[in-house]
């Protein structure tokens, strides 16, 4: 989808239209402020029931929606037409992340998948319908097909689920949402100052840069979702198990999803000089070295968000989260350091790099936590 939209519009044009939609990514962050992350380790320990789930997921939607329907109102009036477009999509991408939280809080990663996969096909769809039937413009059709998407993803998450697993969801707002989420707030804050970038590199480097960054940064994709799902499927367990024992054979099985995401990235550095060209044009070469290195930092990337996910599941959400959010921060001077004196390449070596300073961090805490030791304290 983004291809074909940066194919059809240009670095220039594409760049404006790329930041609105991060930037309802990274208002979504916030919004969460690391409520799903708690809920799935909280539901699938037992210690939330399916009904305070329901009531939690109804306030912060209701919360969210009443908020961004401001937030867009306020946009409408912005210069820059297009940055209202955040609000939407935040939305529809919160409400997407939450419906989310019942299968995976048990473990049903198959239907997680399936409700992924809908995602992606509704969105295509939509947007091959707007472009090529309704001939709408393709920057209009993008936001408007990632909106789609995002819904009926909403909609799969709860009916395939049995009524009695179901998150009830309703209209009053009764219970403050982000109850006990702090440092999962926290890490989700950080993850949020990492999405800024794109803001960030348009602002410095102007359009055309963030178009040559846009184009390609959501490439490695495919990778993450293969960690998403190794970290999806073993997260309830890791959570619901005692010792590192129970534990460990449900990890082990998985393993050879983010190996496999690793060996991709190393694979996309190789194929970077052949597949810009052939699917974006030569208006776009300029991404290429933007690609490698970003292929590059998802390594380390990988594991930064395996290293944390567990350590979460396991009560270290704390000291995670302190180490994510300074890397975040640290992520967000360099890329601004960077992108000043080398642009869109700047931009990506400054993404890759910084990986290496969680990763060190998280090594070190998940090496003095004794696995042995693990007993579901809260940090």
């Amino acid at each position: 989808m983004y291809i074909l939209v940066a194919r059809l519009s240009g670095p220039e044009d594409y760049g404006s239209i790329i930041v609105a939609i991060a930037l309802g990514m990274t208002v979504c962050t916030f919004l969460d402020f690391g409520s799903n992350s708690l809920w799935i380790r909280e539901g699938a320990s037992g210690r939330l029931n399916t009904i305070q789930l329901g009531d939690r997921a109804s306030a912060k939607i209701g919360i969210a929606a009443i908020s961004l329907s401001m937030w867009t109102s306020a946009l409408v009036f912005v210069p820059d037409q297009s940055l209202w477009v955040s609000g939407p999509i935040a939305l529809a991408t919160l409400t997407s992340q939450t419906a989310q939280v019942g299968p995976r809080r048990l473990g049903k990663i198959g239907i997680v998948s399936i409700t992924v996969l809908a995602d992606r096909m509704a969105g295509l769809v939509t947007l091959a319908t707007l472009v090529y039937v309704v001939r709408v413009d393709a920057l209009t059709a993008l936001w408007c097909s990632l909106f789609v998407g995002s819904c009926v993803g909403s909609i799969l998450c709860l009916a395939l689920l049995p009524r009695g697993e179901r998150l009830m969801l309703g209209w009053r707002i009764t219970v403050n949402p982000w109850r006990g989420s702090k440092y999962y707030g926290l890490a989700g804050v950080a993850g949020g100052i990492q999405s800024l970038e794109m803001q960030v590199i348009g602002g410095i480097g102007g359009s055309h840069t963030v178009g040559i960054f846009g184009a390609v940064n959501r490439w490695t994709q495919p990778l993450g979702l293969l960690t998403n799902a190794f970290s999806s499927a073993a997260v309830p367990f890791v959570a619901a198990a005692t010792t590192w024992q129970i534990a460990w054979p449900t990890i082990r099985r998985a393993l050879w999803l983010p190996l496999t995401a690793m060996g991709g990235a190393l694979l996309a550095v190789c194929l970077a000089p052949f597949a810009v060209p052939l699917l974006l044009g030569s208006d776009y070469d300029g991404a290429i070295p933007v690609l490698q290195l970003l292929a590059l930092g998802t390594i380390p990337g990988i594991a930064n968000q395996t290293l944390a996910v567990f350590l979460q599941a396991r009560g270290k959400d704390r000291i995670v989260s302190y180490i994510l959010f300074v890397a975040a921060v640290a992520q967000l001077a360099a890329v601004a350091s960077l992108t000043a004196v080398f642009g869109a390449v700047g931009a990506a070596l400054a993404s890759s790099s910084v990986q290496l300073l969680p990763l060190i961090g998280l090594t070190l805490v998940a090496l003095r936590s004794h696995p042995t030791r693990w007993k579901g304290r809260r940090a």
